[in-house]
């Protein structure tokens, strides 16, 4: 074991990361931290965050979609649409308050 894997997993031990018996790597801290990225930004920048030179590496990778997603657009569609009608409720009654 190289001395800079030895010393990552000392730093997870002593940071108190629960890892639930798997095993944790740069690898995988990587992967969540571009997960992270794809979560919030636009895909052109997760790309370039990430080094990678070709988008379609950065897509195939990070742009799934999964329940959290959903549920995230789901909310999403009905904070909108709350705001939607009040903005459109709001204009119909000053029209019929002007008439």
């Amino acid at each position: 074991m190289s001395l800079a894997i030895r010393d990552f997993h000392r730093l997870v031990k002593e940071a108190g990361i629960e890892t639930e018996g798997k095993n944790l790597t740069v690898h995988i801290l990587r992967k969540c931290c571009i997960q992270n990225w794809a979560n919030s930004l636009p895909m052109n920048v997760v790309k370039e965050l990430a080094g990678h030179v070709d988008i379609e590496t950065t897509n195939r990778f990070y742009s799934t979609v999964d329940e959290m997603h959903l549920n995230t657009a789901a909310k999403l569609g009905d904070e909108l649409l709350m705001t939607d009608l009040k903005l459109t409720f709001s204009a119909i009654s000053e029209q019929k308050q002007e008439a």
